[in-house]
């Protein structure tokens, strides 16, 4: 409920909002955007970009902590390599090659997992700003909107990135799914 009164306050004000952004970009048929600053300085990027870091350093720390578990078990079979049969220790160096190799594979798994977690956000986030993206080429009566890396020369009064941010931001917020459980946890 907050969130839509919020949304429904930001969209009051939009207008005056666009006008002031408006007067600053001359009158042109293209239009340009910083596609990378305007997803990773969107509320929207930024969650997604801070849960990505945290989902990393939660898989680095588990890996740094596996790799002293490991390092310590290798020890501990080497140090024993002298006392045993040379059958009985390559059964047990295999059990363990074979264990790193499992615990390589799961790891590597839970990174691709975190990858491809953080570019469906990505994607969702240039579906869903889509209308954000209609808003600001009919305010500014244009009829085509370039990415900034795909021009060579440009006039910088023509980007409006800083514009698309902050509709962005009022439009789509964090991007969390809005659910009548995480409405009323806001009040």
């Amino acid at each position: 409920m907050v969130r839509g009164l919020l949304i429904m306050i930001g969209m009051a004000f939009m207008p005056i909002i666009l006008e002031a952004q408006a007067a600053l970009v001359p009158s042109s048929n293209i239009l340009i955007v910083d596609r990378e600053r305007l997803y990773e300085q969107s509320a929207f990027g930024q969650r997604v970009i801070a849960e990505r870091d945290a989902d990393v350093a939660v898989l680095a720390a588990e890996y740094r902590r596996i790799e002293a578990e490991l390092t310590d078990e290798e020890r501990i079979l080497t140090d024993k390599r002298p006392t045993m049969a040379a059958e009985e220790f390559r059964k047990l160096a295999d059990a363990f090659d074979e264990r790193v190799e499992e615990i390589r594979d799961l790891q590597q798994i839970r990174e691709i997992e975190i990858a491809t977690k953080f570019e469906a956000e990505q994607r969702r986030f240039f579906e869903e700003i889509q209308p954000v993206v209609g808003n600001v080429m009919r305010e500014n009566g244009a009829q085509l909107m370039l990415e900034i890396r795909d021009i060579f020369a440009h006039n910088r009064a023509l980007d409006v990135t800083d514009q698309m941010i902050l509709q962005a931001n009022v439009i789509l917020g964090d991007g969390r799914p809005t659910t009548p459980d995480s409405e009323s946890e806001e009040n």
